[in-house]
């Protein structure tokens, strides 16, 4: 029995009700759900609707409301995160969710945004490629106002590449003897690997002046269950495919971006510390290989040694060692 909520608590009721009522066992009465939150049982009916308009099944009857997990992992939206309302802007399509996410922080919205869409007309990724983002795939952005330098930009793609790799990896439950079958692996600047096959990608772009940030928009693209191009066939993987060869369920969409949030949330203050690089390293499948780097103008071959304080990537090269800031980055097969 859940106790009675003081209202205070529950920052979003369309949020609490979802979650309530998005379950296998019993159906939840409405009389149950008014005691909690401390509304009537009108109230509580006019919240289902709402819910059931956004596209929500919710199943009524005498014993009360029920939806599907399954039918709840299908869609987003702006109450699949408890107390997110106010900062979740979903959408089912979107030109790109960078480009909503560059006006609306333009207009002022909150540090930690969410803007995402449950497909891309024009998604892209670094260097203006086009990022393929048909339905099934986790998209969204995220605003973001840090208090710190516009020499440090870096790490908060770092930190959500370290945040999608984790989440990922969760996702992939280790064997008994906690080893992980696969294992997610941070690409530098800005991937996420299993297998040395792409499963995620992140895109950062700012404005600020030295010495300080206005805000960033950092795009994140997961492959979760949406179908992928022929022409990345070996190069590109997805969520679907490794929990079925893991013969496990996997998690819903909705339920990816409320993990994703938390571990966010989570490494959010170490993004000026020596512990965000370390984590980075010890999830690198860049470093100690054998890498070739397109900086536009030329082509650097070298052994990745590490990432300095700004970002860079120091390559050990036959005449001695560089640091590349941005490029296009190759690695050479593990021997």
């Amino acid at each position: 029995m859940v106790n009675k909520l003081d209202r205070d608590s529950v920052r979003d009721m369309k949020s609490y009700i979802l979650r309530r009522i998005t379950t296998e066992g019993e159906p939840v009465g409405g009389s149950n759900l008014a005691e909690e939150l401390g509304i009537s049982r009108t109230a509580i009916w006019k919240h289902i609707q709402t819910l059931q308009s956004a596209g929500y099944p919710i199943t009524t009857g005498h014993n009360g409301y029920q939806l599907e997990p399954e039918e709840e992992a299908k869609r987003i939206s702006r109450w699949s995160v408890e107390g997110e309302t106010e900062r979740l802007h979903w959408h089912s399509r979107l030109d790109s969710t960078m480009i909503e996410a560059r006006r609306l922080a333009e207009e002022g919205a909150l540090h930690r945004t969410i803007v995402g869409a449950d497909r891309q007309m024009i998604g892209r990724g670094r260097l203006s490629r086009s990022w393929d983002s048909s339905e099934g795939g986790l998209y969204f952005s995220l605003i973001l106002r840090p208090k710190a330098p516009l020499e440090s930009a870096h790490r908060y793609t770092f930190l959500c590449s370290l945040a999608a790799a984790q989440l990922i990896e969760a996702a992939l439950p280790s064997s008994q003897a906690g080893a992980h079958r696969y294992k997610a692996g941070v690409k530098w600047p800005n991937d996420v690997l299993v297998s040395g096959k792409k499963i995620a990608g992140i895109l950062t772009e700012l404005r600020g002046e030295p010495g300080r940030i206005d805000y960033l928009c950092i795009g994140i693209g997961i492959n979760v269950a949406n179908p992928l191009p022929e022409a990345l066939s070996g190069q590109a993987v997805n969520l679907k495919e490794l929990t079925e060869d893991l013969k496990i369920t996997m998690p819903g969409r909705a339920e990816l971006l409320r993990r994703f949030i938390r571990i966010f949330d989570e490494l959010f203050p170490t993004a000026l510390s020596r512990e965000l690089l370390e984590m980075w390293r010890e999830r690198s499948d860049t470093l100690g290989r054998q890498v070739t780097v397109d900086t536009g103008s030329k082509k650097i071959e070298g052994k990745a040694r590490d990432v300095d304080e700004s970002g860079g990537l120091i390559i050990e090269t036959e005449t001695g060692t560089q640091t590349i800031h941005a490029g296009d980055i190759i690695h050479a097969r593990h021997r």
